[in-house]
This record gives C-alpha cells, structure tokens and sequence, in this order.
C-alpha cells in the first residue's frame, strides 16, 4: 500500500513534520521512519494519494513528491532509485539532513 504527496504540498509537509517532532531533527522525513496516518494528512490539508502496487507492476513517484507505504501480506520487494536528466533540477534543490540521531515515530 503506497501513499503518495503531491510536490505542491511538500512544504506543507515537512511543516507538519516538523511540527510534530520539533526538536528531533530539522528534516525528520530523511530518516523514511517515520509515517501519518492519511487521516492526520487530510487533517492539516495535504491530499495524499493511496495506491495497491499489484505484483508485476512498477509505481513510479514523481520528484519532489513524498511518499510512504506498507506491506500487507508476503512480499519480496526491490526497489531502484532512477532519474532522467530533466529531474536534474530537482536534485540540485534536495538537501541531505543534518542529524545523525535515528528517530521513529508513527502518527
């Protein structure tokens, strides 16, 4: 199960990261553990996308959108991190997160 975040909505998102966990890290969405519920998103106004990835398909995200899922059953996943030149720009925005704490958090 994969939920998605449109790019425009980004910033609303790590503003609502940060929020909920103000003195951990100031990009505690880096670390990939930590995960809103899509009712907590919806709440602060940030759609969030849910798709079923089916076996024998690829899901591809769009640069600059959030995303985050689960598995719900037995699962041999793979994942390949690609990108063709015009996401260039996009990773030239990115920035790495300046923490070296590892934080879970779920809400």
């Amino acid at each position: 199960i994969w939920y998605v975040v449109p790019e425009g909505y980004c910033s609303k998102m790590e503003e609502l990261a940060s929020e909920f966990f103000p003195s951990k890290c100031s990009m505690p969405l880096r670390h990939k553990n930590s995960m809103f519920t899509p009712e907590t998103l919806r709440n602060y106004g940030i759609p969030a996308q849910r798709m079923v990835h089916i076996p024998n398909t690829i899901m591809i995200v769009a640069p600059g959108a959030y995303h985050q899922g689960f598995n719900s059953g037995l699962n041999f996943a793979s994942a390949i991190n690609y990108a063709s030149p015009s996401w260039i720009p996009f990773g030239l925005k990115s920035r790495p997160c300046d923490c070296k704490k590892q934080i879970s958090h779920r809400f």
